[in-house]
């Protein structure tokens, strides 16, 4: 590709080289073939095109004359005789060269005018005469980098209601000029919509830029003598490269800060993460309620892996939400926006009814395992959680013994008297609960000694860096105190056999991690359990001990 795009920007050099060489080469091969009397001499129309073509006027004639004296008068009619050719003869192909090559040189100047013209038609708005976007991805790549900016004239049908569609063109031609000539500098205007424009402009802080844009608009629209009131709003986006700017990507937030600036009347908006960030939580909220229902979202198991038996001992059920336009949204982006509405019950009882159907799917298959399901702290704080869990565990017919429930410290302590309640229902229907994250919240497993749960997840954070001398003791002190307790200990976050071999010492109960496993999409959680031959059998579905 490098080279291919060398060759492009160097190609007058290199067929002028070829010019230069092949006059000679040509000279010596009608010398050694016998002279001019044999037809060989045709050969010099071929640099002599090229010339008119490729270099353009006058190259055609000068290459044309050149050719014509040397394989004229320094040319013999015949080599072995030496005999030379007659002025007519000579002057006459002299004359033939020059005419091909002067019109080689005036088609080739008019076809190049003729692009040129195209180019120029299919890079302008024909009717106002502002550059569009051919123009913009036409230009020239650079290293610099370009603030970018869209002004939206948003009176538009006012003005043509008024004046007409003809003034209002007029006004888009003008306010071009205006931005051109009062921005200066390397700046481009493009007209990408009717009542749109984009502008590139010379880095600078965004701040300064919006000033000198907001300038060059507050100058008077004149239109044949008509003082135009024209309503502006401009929207400023990030710094960028100009192959960047031809991707369009840039203008897309841009226009969309101008559009914000006019749904709230304000002169401009400046380039804002905070304000991309709310306008995108904004979308997914908007898209999430249909994604549920349609195939959007689908969920994950993470085995969790027994470290005495070193078998499957449980999954723990994770959404994932492959967004149509956004591609893979991670939990982490839209389940903390998702809990602040209503829409997390939706989400809790997505999340679970699939999980019971797919476990419903597993005892087909003669698998017997468990699944946990997270709780979010809206979701556990909802005084009817422990209806709509048993709910849908019961109308599913799952053994309650094989689902659980994990829920953080700080959603626990966030409500310590409800949350004891809801434990103790949901463990007397065989529900089990296990602290998640643990290290994260009040870190005090004495104090959390007075919750009816079942295990502890500690949390990825210490076992990442369990070769740390004090953190190794932290999880040593954890995993012997909460056996005190009678509870079960997971190990989240595990990467590689040292830290498994480590956890072991330490007798941890549990583990999970890539060092075992990925998360395993819904769809191949069957296959991989069959294939890695850890089944849970039958008989154990009544086990009490406590479940992921």
């Amino acid at each position: 590709m490098k080279l291919k795009n060398w060759i492009l920007s160097h190609y007058k050099i290199l067929v002028s080289i070829l010019i230069v060489l092949s006059i000679p080469a040509i000279y010596l091969f009608v010398f050694y073939t016998g002279g001019i009397k044999f037809v060989y001499s045709h050969t010099m129309y071929i640099p002599i095109v090229l010339a008119g073509i490729v270099i353009g006027s006058p190259f055609g004639m000068l290459v044309a004359l050149v050719g014509g004296i040397i394989l004229g008068p320094l040319m013999p009619i015949d080599v072995t005789s030496q005999e030379p050719q007659e002025l007519v003869n000579w002057i006459y192909r002299l004359l033939m060269f020059l005419g091909v090559g002067a019109l080689t040189d005036y088609f080739s100047g008019s076809f190049k005018k003729t692009l040129e013209l195209n180019k120029q038609l299919y890079s302008i708005n024909l009717e106002t005469h502002v550059p569009n976007i051919n123009f913009l991805l036409n230009m020239d790549d650079t290293d610099q980098r370009f603030n970018v900016a869209t002004v939206i004239i948003s009176d538009r049908n006012n003005i043509e209601e008024v004046f007409g569609y003809e003034i209002f063109k007029k006004v888009v031609s003008t306010t071009y000029l205006n931005l051109m000539m009062k921005i200066g500098g390397n700046c481009q205007v493009i007209q990408p919509d009717t009542n749109k424009m984009w502008v590139i402009m010379e880095e600078e802080d965004s701040n300064t830029a919006a000033d000198r844009i907001m300038k060059a608009l507050s100058e008077p629209v004149v239109i044949d003598e008509m003082n135009i009131f024209v309503e502006y709003y401009l929207g400023v986006g990030n710094n960028y490269t100009l192959q960047e700017c031809k991707s369009l990507i840039p203008f897309r937030i841009s226009d969309q800060f101008a559009r914000y600036a006019e749904k709230n009347n304000l002169p401009f908006v400046i380039y804002d993460e905070k304000l991309l960030k709310k306008k995108y939580e904004i979308e997914l909220l908007v898209d999430f309620k249909s994604a549920l229902t349609e195939n959007d979202t689908y969920l994950v198991y993470h085995p969790v892996w027994n470290l005495e038996t070193k078998t499957i001992y449980g999954f723990e059920a994770l959404i994932r939400w492959k967004h149509p336009d956004k591609g893979l949204v991670m939990p982490n982006d839209f389940i903390p926006i998702v809990e602040k509405t209503q829409l997390i019950h939706y989400l809790l009882e997505w999340v679970i009814g699939t999980g019971l159907r797919k476990m419903i799917e597993f005892k087909k298959k003669k698998i017997i395992t468990r699944v946990a399901f997270n709780i979010s702290g809206k979701n556990f704080n909802d005084k009817n959680l422990y209806e709509r869990v048993m709910s849908m565990v019961e109308k599913s017919g799952v053994n309650p013994a094989l689902v659980g429930v994990e829920v953080t410290e700080t959603v626990l302590m966030s409500n310590p008297e409800g949350s004891k309640q809801t434990i103790r229902n949901l463990r007397e229907k065989g529900i089990h609960i296990a602290i998640d994250d643990f290290g994260k919240g009040y870190s005090s497993l004495t104090y959390l000694s007075q919750f009816d749960i079942d295990y502890i997840k500690i949390d990825r954070y210490f076992i990442a860096n369990i070769d740390d001398p004090s953190i190794c003791e932290i999880v040593k002190a954890t995993i012997n105190l909460a056996h005190q307790l009678e509870y079960k200990v997971v190990a989240e976050g595990v990467e590689n056999k040292e830290t498994m071999d480590k956890l072991i010492e330490y007798k941890c109960d549990y583990a999970q991690g890539f060092y075992f496993c990925k998360p395993i999409h819904q769809d191949e959680v069957i296959d991989y359990y069959i294939k890695n031959k850890k089944f849970i059998l039958e008989e154990d579905a009544q086990d009490e001990s406590p479940s992921d």
